[in-house]
């Protein structure tokens, strides 16, 4: 019986409820400045988080545009490098930046941007100084070849091997009617190439930046169906062309005979013929290197210096400006650029004396007196074949150089003036970033260009985003050789 009670005890212990302690009369959660704790602690890392994101984000953006730049730039030179493979004459400074008026003459007032000076894309020299921004850095003459069993052109569906027969099926020379094969041969002319840099916009070409232009003036296709060589003797052979529209002059006009047109004549030469009639014609304008060849005397640079076009002004419609590529480099010109020394890039500075390039290659000097080749000037720099281009003459800077190496253009300085064309600059742009270091005798030219990441990240006017040091990377500087691969004979 005595072991009964302690288990009654132990089971009314049990089954009495616990009085209420201090602890339980309390509110279950957080004191408030538990919360406020807890929630600046989570601000903390959200921010930081962000902070890194964000971070990440403008890191990315940076190197994303650096990359397009850079795949843009390498793009642009292989186009360019791939165009001057059929190169058969690349014009250096003597022959860019001098007029057909001067003596010796070169070819600047038979340009675009001289001859059609209220283009919108490249204007003249005649518009005021802040619209003149266009400079021709980089012209040559290549081979311009209609490749027998293709089209023309888009407009032109005849074949190139073709175009002297009446009838496609006469032109026919695959056994195979399923197949086609043109009886006639490739054909080919000359065309000129020239790549401008152009810098600021207008309200029809939108520019955040500097832009790589390319204009070309293509040759056509000479009327050949005939016997007899005296150009007058067009013989109606079989499958020749006799119907109207297969035979015109540069001007579209039907014609029967051979007729001898003439271009515009120069003061000093006025010799110049194209007496060529056309089964495809050419451009506005356009005219036979050839024809300059078998109609001057000199040296292959002197000649070619004397080419003139053949009507007043270009036509722009047909064969206009192509943009090749933006975000080009629009840092104005500063003395630095051209005179040898290292850039002194600031951290901090916003002034462009201090936010300036040095490109490499110097300004052209003057070359020596009565050489053969009737140069004006020659560069250091481009002679060497390390930084330049090089020359292969042994006696270089001597009376026996033939031709020199030359950096077009001459000078980035905007206020210098080679040409006698009222208003024009040998760099209207005022830009460094497209230069080019030629040697004609060799057909042969090393491209320079810079390109402008910043503007991608930041864009704004070029003074709110002039180059600091840190942001040195963001102007990419890339430059390629090529040498032409056509020749152009004197003899």
């Amino acid at each position: 019986m005595l072991a009964v009670k302690p288990l009654k005890m132990l089971w009314r212990l049990w089954r009495k409820p616990a009085a209420p302690s201090s602890l339980g009369k309390s509110t279950a959660g957080f004191t408030l400045i538990e919360l406020l704790v807890a929630l600046l602690i989570g601000s903390l890392i959200i921010s930081s988080l962000l902070f890194v994101l964000v971070r990440f984000l403008d890191a990315s953006r940076r190197e994303e545009a650096k990359v397009a730049t850079q795949e843009e730039l390498q793009a642009a030179l292989n186009f360019i490098a791939d165009d001057l493979q059929e190169a058969v004459y690349i014009y250096n400074a003597d022959g860019i930046e001098r007029d057909s008026t001067q003596n010796p003459p070169g070819i600047r007032d038979q340009l675009p941007h001289v001859t059609n000076p209220s283009s919108e894309v490249c204007p003249g020299p005649t518009g005021s100084p802040a619209d003149r921004r266009c400079t021709p850095v980089l012209v040559f003459w290549k081979r311009q070849v209609y490749d027998a069993n293709e089209e023309i052109s888009d407009s032109d569906s005849r074949y190139g091997g073709c175009v002297e027969y009446v009838s496609p099926s006469a032109c026919d020379d695959d056994p195979d009617p399923n197949r086609f094969r043109a009886r006639g041969t490739d054909k080919f002319t000359y065309s000129l190439v020239a790549y401008y840099i152009s810098r600021g916009q207008t309200a029809t070409v939108p520019a955040r930046t500097a832009r790589l232009l390319r204009w070309e003036l293509k040759g056509g296709i000479p009327w050949s169906c005939a016997v007899d060589p005296s150009p007058t003797a067009f013989t109606n052979a079989t499958d020749c062309p006799i119907a109207p529209g297969q035979r015109v002059d540069r001007n579209g006009n039907n014609v029967t005979v051979a007729a001898l047109t003439t271009p515009i004549q120069s003061v000093v030469y006025a010799d110049l013929r194209d007496s060529a009639i056309y089964t495809v014609r050419p451009d506005q304008g356009f005219v036979s290197p050839t024809s300059t060849i078998a109609a001057t005397f000199g040296t292959l640079g002197q000649r070619m210096n004397q080419w003139r076009r053949f009507t007043a002004s270009y036509n722009l419609s047909t064969n206009p400006y192509r943009v090749l590529i933006d975000y080009f480099d629009d840092t104005a010109y500063n003395p630095v650029h051209d005179n040898g020394t290292a850039p002194t890039l600031s951290l901090i500075s916003v002034t462009a004396g201090d936010d300036v390039f040095d490109t490499g290659v110097q300004p052209n000097v003057a070359a020596v007196a009565n050489n053969v080749g009737g140069a004006e000037q020659t560069n250091l720099d481009c002679n060497d074949p390390d930084r330049g281009i090089g020359n292969n003459d042994p006696n270089l800077g001597t009376a026996l150089q033939a031709e020199f190496a030359q950096r077009v253009p001459s000078t980035f300085d905007p206020t210098q003036v080679r040409s006698t064309i009222a208003g024009d600059r040998v760099n209207p742009s005022g830009l460094s970033s497209f230069y080019v270091c030629v040697n004609s005798r060799r057909n042969a030219v090393r491209v320079y260009l810079r390109g402008n990441a910043w503007a991608r990240v930041v864009g704004g006017d070029p003074d709110s985003r002039l180059p600091r040091a840190n942001q040195e990377s963001f102007f990419i500087t890339q430059n390629v050789r090529a040498f032409g691969r056509g020749v152009l004979n004197v003899e």
